[in-house]
């Protein structure tokens, strides 16, 4: 509000004109600068964090196959070293962790358990109730060649299949291609890549072909499978045979029915996650 004030002083008309001022106290100015730094800094930690995640997104996979190719290179200068590492890994994952549960793993390789399971059986005449531990080991050498031999069988078969499956999807893809694809080596290799079916057998042809192993596992959890981060092995574990299989057809419905996803690569995707993750 403006005013006008008139004052007579020593016979002279004296005019006061008073324009009042807003007073913006110092804790207001103190409050409205305090929010300006919030928001700013509010701000600045939101762009941050965007920044962050994106390169968190776009570095991971880098990290990712800089590692698996690592892996790769690891395992090439000693597969064994590798193997071991990643079979420590799958032992893990079933329950088998302590050294003394890796140390009661049996492995049975193709064509030579029956020479095991015969010294086996000698020394059993010898020593058959006399030592609780050994029998208990023996027990476990019997399981193992339940498993040998029915899992020889169940492999046999399905090696004969695939062998016979991709010969005709090479016959069949073949077929259909030009002579001058026919005639060039490097032409009809690349084709034949690009054949989904003849990918396949191939793929499944590189798991069955070789020499197995079959590896009994010490662990309360029943499990049985087939891998592709280490090959050409199945698994089975001691929980499994005791609780529920009862006779080798049954133990053959299992194994077949985990080297089938094995076959038809049905568990690729996972094993390649599980393997790059293993590698690392």
């Amino acid at each position: 509000i403006i005013t006008l004030n008139c004052s007579l002083e020593h016979g002279q008309v004296r005019w006061r004109l008073r324009i009042p001022t807003t007073a913006f106290s110092s804790k207001t100015i103190s409050d409205k600068s305090a929010v300006a730094a919030n928001a700013n800094a509010t701000s600045q930690q939101l762009r941050w964090k965007l920044i962050a995640r994106i390169a968190y997104y776009f570095c991971i996979p880098f990290l990712v196959l800089f590692r698996y190719q690592q892996g790769i290179i690891d395992y090439s200068c000693d597969p064994k070293k590798m193997e071991a590492s990643l079979l420590d890994t799958i032992l893990a994952d079933v329950g088998c962790i302590s050294p003394e549960d890796r140390a009661d793993v049996f492995v049975a390789y193709e064509g030579e358990w029956r020479a095991i399971l015969a010294r086996f059986r000698a020394n059993h005449r010898r020593r058959a109730g006399e030592d609780g531990a050994y029998d208990e080991e023996y027990r476990k050498v019997l399981m193992l060649r339940n498993v040998a031999v029915v899992g020889e069988r169940i492999v046999n078969v399905p090696q004969a299949h695939v062998k016979q499956k991709l010969k005709e999807a090479v016959k069949d893809a073949t077929s259909r291609l030009p002579p001058e694809v026919l005639e060039n080596e490097t032409r009809l290799y690349l084709a034949l890549e690009e054949v989904e079916e003849v990918e396949l057998w191939t793929r499944a042809s590189r798991h069955m072909e070789g020499p197995w192993k079959y590896v009994l596992i010490p662990s309360s959890l029943p499990n049985a499978f087939a891998s592709e981060i280490l090959l050409h092995r199945t698994f089975i574990t001691t929980s499994l045979l005791q609780k529920f299989i009862s006779s080798q057809d049954e133990l053959a419905l299992v194994l077949g029915h985990k080297i089938s996803h094995l076959i038809l690569g049905h568990s690729s995707a996972q094993n390649s996650f599980e393997t790059s993750f293993c590698t690392i």
